[in-house]
């Protein structure tokens, strides 16, 4: 993107009048971290609202979520282990942002304390790092084990970076095992309908006997609904409908030509800034109009029995002068 930018800008150099120089280079501004924004703004998360950006940051530098929940990880990773032998380890390697990045964008979208072991282990291994071995080089702690307490540490980091939004996360989660007897729905701001439907796998095996091969397994869906996956799905797909909503109410507020990637936005230099005003009006139109109530009564969920998680103090208004909520 910079090299296109560059040869733009030298085509336009080239030319007897450069400020008539009509430039096609998309000039993309990012969410920070959309899915966290998206729940931070509908749980009213102060706490989450600054590290997204949803709030000005009064500087010149933007919040960054990553940077934040890899220093809280790295402060906090002997207290997830005992073993003084992988305290000494990690002591002169800290908790990387590059670390921290994964787990912290994949954790509104089902993340587990496993798929985060799974991401540490292979940025040890692309650094360097190595196991600990006794003095016959057999393997004493093996990438898994030391992985095990960083992993940890960064849940926990994330988790109290946007308590709130885990918060809903658990709360949405429970409901759909509570409710099992139904699937939950709702329609989103821009009128969509939701089904949050799963359903269970079954594999068979086949006897073939043909060419070489004695049989093979065959995997088709059950059409049965699934809970267990329900709940896992829940708010991957609530957070990507809302996603969603954003994404067609800036492309009807703003009128410009757009190259979209749900949380991305690209078009003319010249267009940015009203483009941005678009991105931020609409965010805050979405969250001003839209709450989980909506949602919860929808599905008739009662919500005595379920009482709705408690809402931060973020002003919502705030989006619109916010440098960095898209940058």
């Amino acid at each position: 993107t910079l090299l296109q930018a560059g040869l733009a800008l030298q085509e336009a150099y080239s030319t007897a009048s450069p400020e008539t120089y009509i430039c096609h280079v998309p000039v993309a501004m990012d969410a920070t971290c959309s899915g966290l924004q998206h729940l931070s703004a509908l749980t009213r998360d102060e706490v989450g609202g600054t590290y997204t950006n949803l709030v000005d940051s009064s500087t010149d530098q933007k919040a960054d979520i990553y940077t934040q929940v890899g220093s809280m990880a790295d402060t906090l990773k002997n207290n997830f282990t005992n073993d003084v032998v992988i305290q000494d380890y990690w002591k002169d390697k800290p908790v990387s942002r590059k670390m921290a990045k994964p787990p912290v964008m994949t954790y509104v979208y089902g993340s587990t304390l496993l798929s985060t072991m799974d991401t540490i282990q292979t940025d040890m291994t692309d650094a360097g790092l190595e196991v600990i071995r006794d003095d016959d080089g057999n393997i004493l702690y093996s990438i898994q084990s030391l992985a095990v307490p960083i992993a940890k540490a960064l849940r926990y980091g994330v988790e109290n970076t946007v308590p709130r939004c885990a918060n809903l996360m658990a709360y949405l989660q429970k409901i759909t095992r509570k409710y099992k007897e139904q699937h939950l729905q709702w329609i989103t701001p821009v009128g969509v309908p939701v089904v949050n439907w799963s359903e269970g796998r079954v594999t068979k095996r086949v006897w073939i006997k043909s060419m070489g091969v004695a049989a093979i397994l065959v995997s088709y869906n059950d059409g049965k609904y699934n809970v267990r996956k329900a709940t896992n799905g829940v708010v991957p797909n609530f957070v990507h409908s809302l996603d969603a909503a954003h994404l067609c109410m800036t492309i009807n507020e703003f009128g410009g030509q757009v190259v979209p990637i749900h949380d991305s936005f690209g078009t003319h230099p010249c267009d940015v800034p009203e483009m941005h005003k678009a991105l931020r009006s609409t965010f805050v139109e979405l969250y001003s109009n839209y709450s989980i109530e909506d949602l919860l009564q929808f599905n008739n969920i009662d919500t005595e029995e379920y009482p709705v998680p408690e809402q931060g103090k973020l002003d919502i208004q705030s989006v619109h002068t916010s440098r960095f909520m898209f940058c």
